[in-house]
């Protein structure tokens, strides 16, 4: 649950062009790196491994990484990803639920999942798609005009023309942008609970020399 989910190693937010050169993550309450909203993202050489000759089975407690509405080119290189509760990587966007619909221009929405509230989904100027609720297929896309967080979870948004007739309270919206291009060669994944890389960043995908020995799947797309 999101209690135990608080303390991350790094985090990295609203940033462009980070490397992490060499770093060791021994044990963090979290994430070992999360990054939200950056890009051209390199990780040469980290290492999330429980302390050497200590007692301790687990090296932190969630994802080794983890990227969220991303941009540019996420790279990791030479990374060893161990005894972490979950997955080596996670990188993916984030929905907002539709709550309802005052205006024709305007939309209050949910951030739903409770580890992702406070989460900065959109920013004046910026693009959503909207998405129908029960496929999640796309079926347009807006500017906003205006945002205003009223609390962590819920958003009004407001666009610079009108939304489509059959936009309804269910459906969700998500951050249109530059998705990022990944590039991972040469890492380690293991003693883990859960997968390898769940990766939906919808850009280039190269994954390569790289090993694997974790109890679920290596790689989800």
């Amino acid at each position: 649950g999101p209690l135990y989910r608080q303390i991350p190693g790094i985090t990295i937010s609203d940033c462009n062009g980070v490397t992490l050169d060499s770093v060791t993550i021994y044990h963090c309450g979290g994430m070992g790196v999360i990054a939200q909203r950056s890009g051209n993202i390199l990780l040469d050489r980290v290492t999330v491994t429980p302390l050497p000759n200590s007692k301790r089975m687990i090296s932190v407690t969630a994802d080794a990484t983890h990227f969220v509405n991303c941009f540019g080119k996420i790279e990791m290189r030479y990374c060893l990803f161990e005894n972490q509760i979950d997955d080596p990587s996670n990188i993916h966007g984030i929905y907002a639920k539709i709550i309802r619909q005052p205006k024709e221009d305007e939309i209050i929405v949910q951030l739903v999942h409770p580890q992702q509230f406070g989460f900065d989904l959109v920013k004046s100027g910026e693009h959503l798609e909207l998405v129908h609720g029960p496929s999640l297929m796309t079926y347009g896309a807006a500017q906003v005009k205006s945002v205003e967080y009223f609390n962590k979870e819920f958003i009004r948004i407001q666009f610079t023309q009108t939304l489509p007739n059959d936009l309804k309270p269910g459906d969700a919206v998500a951050a249109l942008g530059n998705y990022p291009e990944l590039y991972i060669q040469h890492c380690i994944m293991r003693g883990n609970r859960a997968r390898g890389f769940l990766l939906n960043n919808r850009g280039k995908t190269v994954v390569e020399y790289n090993y694997f020995h974790v109890p679920g799947s290596a790689i989800l797309f």
